[in-house]
C-alpha cells in the first residue's frame, strides 16, 4: 500500500462485519460453482474469498474506496484466489450500469439513508435485468448493523409495486413482491478490521434477503 497517501481509511469498508458471514452461507446454499458473482461494496473481500472457494468462475469484487481493494487484492494474492477474483472501483450511486453476473451480493452496506436508497435502486435494476427473458441474476443482501435497512426495503418494494402496476410484474424463480428480511442469529461471531484495536466476539441477529435468479 502507498504509504504516502494520507487520506482517512473508511471506517465501514475496512472492517468484517457478521453480514459477509451469511452473505457467504447464502452463495453456499444457492450454489455459486461455475458462475459469475458481484460484489457490490465489497470491503476486505470476505464474501468475494468465500465465492471463490465456492467454485465460482469469475468474481467481480467492486467498491467505491481503493483502500479496500488493495486490501482485498493482497488478500486474494495470499490465499490464491488472484485468478478469480479481480477488483473494480465502482460507485453505486453513479449512472453506471451494474457489471454483467449471475449472483449479485451486497453485504452490510447500508450505512446510511442516501446510500440504503441506491442499494434499493440497484437491486431493482437486478431483479429487472432482462436478457431474452432467460437469465435473470441471484439477489443476496444482508443487514447486520440495522442502520438503514427500512430505507432500502421501500424503496426496493416501492419500485416493484410500481412495476406491477404498469404490469411488468418481476419474475425470477417465481414473482417477486413485497421483499421482506429474513433474520437469524449468529452466535460467537469474531469480527476484526484495521481500524479495531482487538478483536470482538459476539452474538448477533443478522437480516437478509435472498432471491434466487433464472438460469
Amino acid at each position: 500500500l502507498d504509504s504516502a497517501d494520507s487520506s482517512p481509511p473508511d471506517p465501514f469498508g475496512v472492517v468484517m462485519w457478521p453480514g459477509s458471514i451469511v452473505a457467504s452461507r447464502e452463495m453456499q446454499r444457492l450454489d455459486v460453482a461455475h458462475k459469475t458473482v458481484l460484489i457490490l461494496g465489497a470491503g476486505l473481500g470476505v464474501e468475494a474469498q468465500a465465492a471463490a472457494a465456492l467454485g465460482a468462475s469469475r468474481v467481480i469484487a467492486t467498491d467505491v474506496n481503493p483502500l479496500s481493494l488493495d486490501l482485498l487484492k493482497l488478500g486474494a494474492k495470499e490465499s490464491g484466489w488472484d485468478s478469480v477474483i479481480e477488483t473494480r472501483v465502482f460507485d453505486v450511486e453513479s449512472d453506471e450500469p451494474l457489471p454483467q453476473a449471475d449472483v449479485v451480493v451486497a453485504a452490510d452496506v447500508l450505512y446510511n439513508k442516501e446510500l440504503a436508497i441506491e442499494i434499493g435502486k440497484r437491486c431493482y435494476e437486478v431483479l429487472s435485468m432482462d436478457n431474452d427473458k432467460i437469465h435473470r441474476p441471484t439477489l443476496i443482501v444482508t443487514d447486520s448493523q440495522r442502520f438503514h435497512g427500512t430505507d432500502f426495503l421501500t424503496e426496493l418494494n416501492s419500485k416493484l409495486e410500481a412495476a406491477s402496476a404498469n404490469g411488468k410484474e418481476i419474475q425470477t424463480r417465481s414473482s417477486v413482491s413485497n421483499v421482506q428480511w429474513d433474520e437469524r442469529e449468529l452466535e460467537d461471531v469474531t469480527t476484526s478490521g484495521i481500524m479495531i484495536d482487538e478483536d470482538q466476539t459476539y452474538d448477533i441477529k443478522v437480516r437478509s434477503v435472498s432471491i434466487q435468479g433464472t438460469l
